[in-house]
């Protein structure tokens, strides 16, 4: 099981750097002949709010985990949500999910934890994002 968990190390972010690439690739065409406009005002905006999402996110699940009896720093959070993002990109909805299962047990957080926490983010998440929807 030890050598699994140590050939995997190495072998899935090989594999999300893989399927981002195949993205990158498969798509280049239109990106290039793309009508590239920069606004700086929309640009320093957009950065601004993704900036805050990037980083409230974990905060968020730090909190809800807080609330769940489990304890993490928000540098191990933002790990664990990070890390675990990334592995969206790989084809299948659940990769996301089990990697931060994962990282979460590295630092001590239990599975049904990791899953009930990831769920109310969820929820919160989608009902954060009706009301813009429903406002536009």
């Amino acid at each position: 099981m030890k050598r699994t968990v140590e050939i995997l190390k190495y072998l899935v972010p090989l594999v999300i750097a893989f399927f981002i690439g195949r993205v990158i690739y498969q798509n280049w065409q239109e990106v290039r002949n793309a009508a590239w406009s920069f606004r700086p005002l929309e640009l320093s905006v957009s950065f601004l709010l993704t900036g805050w999402w990037f980083v409230l996110r974990p905060r968020v699940w730090a909190y809800i985990l807080d609330h769940f009896g489990y304890k993490l720093t928000f540098h191990q959070a933002f790990q664990v949500v990070r890390k675990g993002e990334l592995s969206r990109y790989v084809p299948g909805t659940i990769w996301q999910y089990l990697s931060r299962i994962y990282l979460a047990g590295l630092y001590g957080v239990p599975t049904h934890a990791t899953i009930a926490t990831t769920l109310v983010e969820t929820v919160i998440l989608f009902l954060a994002a009706l009301v813009p929807a429903l406002w536009f």
